[in-house]
């Protein structure tokens, strides 16, 4: 199924990043949150990675399903440590939510940035128990880089060169859930296009000296029948991720037989991402992490 949404319907979504300055898209935390910064997850290759998780201060019966928030930035910025009002509003919704570190291209070329993601879904696994999290409803939500490498997280759960040594062997890495906002899903075809810089300095050279980790690095390559629910949100005009990767990608996991919602946002950009307190994200989301 394919959503259309007006921009004018969003456009009140789409100021918080497209007119607020950085400081006022950071949220002071709601007074039921528990904030837990800098956990430590393991190595990304010689270097510590963390993630901050956030969670009901009040204690909880039943262990909670969690969502992996993956920040976006090009590969190459960002931060885990900015707290959003997205986080808290999952939070109130029942979830643990860990926004989690990677490395960035600068540092490491891929797979360096998909190890540690999935460092950080088998940490959560491996500490299920101390942080109250439900092990066989884990998510997945990313925008930009970050939805490249929350999709990627969801096609290639079973890929064991992604998997990375940095702790926690013994735990899965699948995600049960995958939210994306306009991610790459085929860096072969648009590695080389208005994400060249960026996409050269993800895979450490050129798309076209770089055909088998691009391919290797795209969640498109690895769709399959095991592949978990998505939905895909994208902006109809955006010109730095072509709407054709998300496309692409829902057509592909259609055709696999996995669960799949694209959402246009009509007239929309690369910028427009809708807060996760959007009826259709919560829907999702509900449907298939919780119980």
């Amino acid at each position: 199924m394919v959503l259309r949404i007006s921009l004018l319907a969003m456009l009140s979504l789409a100021l918080v990043l497209v007119t607020q300055p950085a400081s006022a898209q950071k949220k002071t935390p709601a007074a039921d949150v528990e904030v837990l910064k800098d956990i430590v997850t393991g190595k990304g290759g010689k270097k510590t990675m963390h993630l901050t998780m956030y969670r009901p201060k009040a204690k909880q019966e039943k262990p909670m399903p969690a969502i992996v928030w993956i920040h976006g930035g090009g590969w190459m910025q960002g931060s885990y440590n900015d707290t959003q009002s997205r986080h808290v509003a999952l939070v109130a919704r029942g979830y643990v939510v860990a926004s989690i570190e990677h490395r960035f291209s600068g540092e490491a070329v891929f797979p360096a940035a998909i190890e540690d993601c999935k460092l950080a879904v088998r940490f959560l696994r491996a500490h299920a128990k101390d942080y109250n999290i439900d092990t066989a409803h884990i998510g997945a939500i990313g925008a930009s880089s970050g939805a490249h490498l929350a999709e990627l997280l969801g096609t290639a759960g079973s890929i064991k060169e992604l998997e990375g040594t940095g702790g926690w062997p013994e735990q899965s890495s699948k995600v049960q859930a995958v939210v994306a906002y306009a991610g790459m899903t085929d860096l072969i075809r648009f590695g080389s296009g208005s994400g060249k810089d960026m996409t050269t300095k993800f895979l450490g050279g050129p798309v076209t000296d770089k055909k088998a980790l691009a391919e290797l690095a795209s969640p498109l390559t690895h769709v399959s029948k095991n592949s978990p629910p998505f939905l895909i949100i994208h902006g109809e005009k955006d010109t730095t991720v072509p709407i054709i990767n998300a496309q692409l990608l829902t057509d592909a996991l259609k055709k696999a037989g996995v669960e799949v919602e694209m959402v246009v946002v009509k007239g929309g950009g690369h910028n427009i991402v809708p807060a996760v307190h959007d009826a259709k994200v919560n829907e999702f989301l509900d449907k298939h992490l919780k119980k």
